[in-house]
């Protein structure tokens, strides 16, 4: 017996963890309740509760502590599938024009199915076999043992459903990956192949059994084995062993009524039937398993779809049945062999990430419960809008990050940017750095009182630079983006982002604050401009005059188009004021921050038709069309701010 190898006792339910076939031909899907029906240590034969009979490792079983689903719970649990991927020959690249479209995913019982009187199911199956579905339970503990149907899940490029939890799933999927893969998929294959092979030196022995036996089928059991005995075949026992298998084989193939010998009988008064030798489809699936090892634990990367095109042709032709067993089992040795020289210098790590598993599998229970109980949720993930790349290198923010986190921690900081000339394109060599972002009052600190504080500010100095950190509250900023606050809808467009630790809850309020810019920003635009321009015209400095043209150039972009670039650079260089821009910030980049103007009679009047220019723009223009006349995603964000606040991620 295999050290290790699990002792299952004859009548133990179990449940297949692999796609094994069985003794008719037939693939039984992994879930599938059965019992054991014999076992000599490293194998064990299984009886279905159809009544199909599997030989299988004693590894690739679990003991089934619970009942198995009843009938209806594909109908009733199919919409708690939170994850859904196209496997089998479509996702290798190996399918024919008569392959099914096999789907395999991963369901998440409701709080009311888990620790309940009714038995919880562990696995859904499609009416029709074509979808398998494991609960999330089950699968991540499955995909920790590094099983083959797991990883593919999770790796399949062939998405056809994933809600939150799902895309939770996937975007941990390395956390599941380890070295582990080379005793489930390398040694699992090889040995399959082997049993394979054993299979069809038995093959021989039984259609020899059926050929005598169908030449004169009177012949009672005695005098069957005995002509068997003396043809060589084995003893006694042997051989009424084999005469039991073909006769339980041929009840599995539909071909008899019963498991008996006199049944037998009577199909072969009809004619010598043919066993056939071995299963090609699932001797190419082995050896794909094998090769896909082979890449993973080499690469570091797993290979779905077969890329390769010889070796695509050649198992292709395994598959049509056009390969000898003997030479797919050579070539199978080759390439464990490559696996096993592979293993000790793998990019893979040892074992699988526990921890993150055990901190996902809570975090989608978690979820779950949430829902039972009527908290409040978030919705499926937003499309993500990419951060946009710098116009120009930004400064080392990691004192930045520590200043903020410092302020504020990390739980309650929903996102943090950098403003100020760092964003707008003109820094002095003794500029700040000016930190602006949301934070997420706790619970406990909105319901002490009418409303959390507003904001939270902090000045000071970090390694001899001056940080200046502004976090509004999210309850307020919402209300600032309900008015069109520019403020906010800048840090959200912000490309140096310091902080962001839950870069789901960053990347939802970037979506929905720049997905809703209204006309609402015409006010705030306009009034900051007059504002700026009066401060320019009153006291003139490089910053003031520049601070002025930066407004009046991002209010008339937001307006005409929607986008929020506060880039100064950027916005001028295709204006009237090009040069004008460029010389300011020329010099405002080459002295002290608060740096007077120079040549300030003849700059002045250029600057002063500038913003002439600059305030009629934004005087006379149109909201685009595409803008909504208020901030559409009010009810959504609330969604979202209350779902925070109670701690769903």
């Amino acid at each position: 017996m295999t050290d290790g190898a699990p002792r299952w006792s004859v009548g133990t339910r179990v449940r297949l963890l692999l796609d094994l076939p069985g003794r008719d031909d037939r693939l039984v899907r992994a879930g599938a309740i059965a019992r054991v029906e014999a076992s000599d240590g490293d194998d064990i034969v299984l009886l279905t509760a159809s009544g199909r009979t599997v030989d299988a490792p004693a590894d690739a079983v679990e003991p089934v502590h619970r009942e198995e689903p009843a009938p209806d719970d594909w109908d009733t649990l199919r919409d708690t599938v939170v994850l859904d991927v196209i496997v089998g020959s479509q996702a290798w690249g190996l399918a024919g024009p008569d392959s099914d479209e096999d789907h395999r995913g991963v369901f998440v019982l409701p709080l009311s199915r888990l620790g309940g009187l009714d038995p919880a199911p562990t696995a859904l199956r499609s009416p029709d076999a074509t979808a398998q579905h494991t609960e999330v339970g089950t699968f991540i503990g499955q995909a920790l043992r590094a099983d083959p149907n797991a990883l593919e899940t999770l790796f399949s490029p062939h998405i056809a459903h994933a809600t939150r939890e799902g895309r939770w799933l996937r975007e941990a999927r390395e956390a599941f990956v380890s070295a582990r893969l080379h005793a489930t998929f390398s040694r699992y294959a090889l040995g399959q192949l082997h049993r394979m092979q054993r299979k069809l030196a038995q093959h021989a022995t039984e259609q020899h059994l059926l050929r005598v036996f169908a030449a004169d089928p009177d012949l009672t059991e005695g005098a069957l084995v005995d002509r068997l005995t003396r043809d060589g075949l084995g003893d006694a026992s042997t051989i009424r062993g084999r005469l039991r298998d073909v006769a339980r084989s041929a009840y599995d193939r539909g071909w008899t009524a019963d498991r008996s010998v006199d049944a037998l009988r009577v199909v072969l008064r009809q004619g010598e039937p043919t066993l056939p030798p071995y299963r090609p489809k699932n001797a190419y699936n082995l050896l794909r398993i094998l090769h896909m090892a082979n890449r993973w634990l080499r690469t570091g990367a797993p290979m779905i779809a077969v890329d390769d095109p010889g070796l695509r042709a050649r198992l292709l032709t395994i598959k049509a049945g056009e390969a000898d067993l003997d030479d797919v089992l050579a070539e199978a040795e080759a390439v464990a062999a490559e696996a096993d020289a592979a293993l000790p210098r793998t990019p893979l790590p040892a074992t699988p990430d526990t921890d993150a598993a055990r901190r996902l599998l809570d975090r989608i229970r978690t979820r779950t419960a949430r829902v039972h109980l009527g908290l409040p949720t978030l919705p499926d993930p937003l499309p993500r809008r990419p951060t946009a790349p710098a116009p120009e290198p930004l400064p080392d923010l990691r004192a930045a990050a520590a200043s903020v986190l410092a302020v504020a921690g990390a739980d309650a900081v929903v996102l943090c940017a950098l403003s100020g000339a760092h964003l707008y394109g003109f820094p002095s060599p003794d500029s700040d750095l000016d930190l602006k972002g949301i934070r997420l009052a706790g619970l406990a600190a909105a319901l002490a009182g009418p409303s959390p504080p507003r904001s939270i500010e902090w000045t000071g100095l970090v390694d001899g630079v001056e940080h200046d950190v502004t976090l509004v509250e999210v309850s307020h900023a919402l209300t600032l983006l309900e008015r069109g606050n520019g403020n906010l809808l800048e840090q959200c467009a912000a490309p140096g982002v310091v902080v962001a630790p839950d870069t789901d809850r960053a990347d939802a309020w970037r979506y929905w604050a720049l997905h809703g810019v209204h006309r609402g920003v015409a006010r705030h635009y306009t009034g900051f401009f007059d504002h700026a321009r009066a401060e320019a015209l009153a006291r003139p400095s490089i910053k003031a005059w520049l601070y002025a043209l930066r407004v009046g150039f991002t209010g008339v972009h937001a307006l005409r188009t929607g986008e929020i670039v506060p880039h100064l650079p950027t916005l001028a260089a295709s204006s009237p004021h090009a040069d004008l821009v460029a010389t300011l910030i020329a010099a405002k980049r080459a002295g002290p921050e608060h740096a007077g103007v120079a040549h300030a009679a003849s700059l002045s009047a250029d600057l002063s038709r500038a913003l002439d220019g600059l305030g009629e723009a934004l005087a006379d223009a149109a909201p685009a069309p595409q803008l909504p006349a208020a901030f559409p995603h009010s009810a959504a964000l609330r969604d979202a701010i209350a779902a925070w606040r109670t701690g769903d991620r």
